[in-house]
């Protein structure tokens, strides 16, 4: 075999080696970079989260969510309504009905927020913002959009 046959097997595999490494790269590694972190790579399922309490609210009464891995939801004594856009652009919650408990189904939205939905409305939270960068899904705050929120911590069983 000369010379030139080898370095052409060679490139070849070479070539065919690299292409490899680049399809894997984008199948593996752009999806993981492009999207939204939900609270399913910070905490595992069942994820609960409990309405913190305000120091000067005389309403004692807990309202809680519960997130399970199929993408139902668990939920009492939440506000829910009709989800719309703030004049900054923001998800809230407008008409919300108060105390609705039952289940009903969660996603993320293309903008990083969780919306919990059931028979009634839905309901849109946020992540606190993290301590370096990126999103922190111990705490949540359900806007609402007369400019007021609710604002959840992580129920005991998710810590």
């Amino acid at each position: 075999m000369t010379m030139t046959k080898r370095f052409a097997i060679f490139g070849s595999i070479g070539l065919i080696a690299l292409v490899g490494v680049v399809v894997l790269g984008v199948v593996v590694i752009v999806p993981a970079i492009t999207k939204a972190p939900g609270p399913g790579d910070q905490f595992a399922y069942p994820i609960g989260w409990q309405l913190s309490r305000q120091p000067d609210a005389e309403n004692t009464a807990t309202a809680r969510i519960t997130l399970n891995e199929d993408g139902t939801a668990e939920f009492a004594g939440t506000s829910m309504g009709r989800v719309e856009r703030s004049p900054d652009g923001r998800s809230c919650v407008s008409e919300p009905e108060e105390a609705v408990s039952g289940a009903g189904s969660w996603e993320m939205d293309q903008d990083g927020a969780l919306r919990v939905r059931s028979d009634v409305g839905e309901a849109v939270f946020l992540p606190g913002q993290g301590r370096f960068s990126g999103r922190d899904w111990s705490e949540l705050s359900g806007p609402f959009c007369d400019g007021t929120s609710a604002d959840f911590s992580p129920t005991a069983a998710t810590r």
